[in-house]
């Protein structure tokens, strides 16, 4: 995560950026495991990798709206 993070930073040079694409991660893995059934999902590397990819691309979607 600190890889990505780093890349999107100088990739952007924003420190918004970085800190928008951790934020989401955090509410997406928030949210999946506030639902009990989903919870268990979420500690996998499946439901880790699908969370990141869902960050992602709410981060490409905030940059593309400016």
């Amino acid at each position: 995560m600190g890889c990505l993070l780093s890349y999107i930073y100088e990739r952007y040079k924003s420190l918004k950026a970085p800190i928008l694409v951790h934020g989401s991660a955090n509410l997406v893995v928030y949210l999946i495991s506030s639902i009990a059934v989903l919870g268990e999902a979420v500690v996998s590397p499946v439901g880790c990798a699908v969370s990141g990819i869902w960050a992602i691309g709410f981060f490409i979607w905030l940059m593309k709206k400016k």
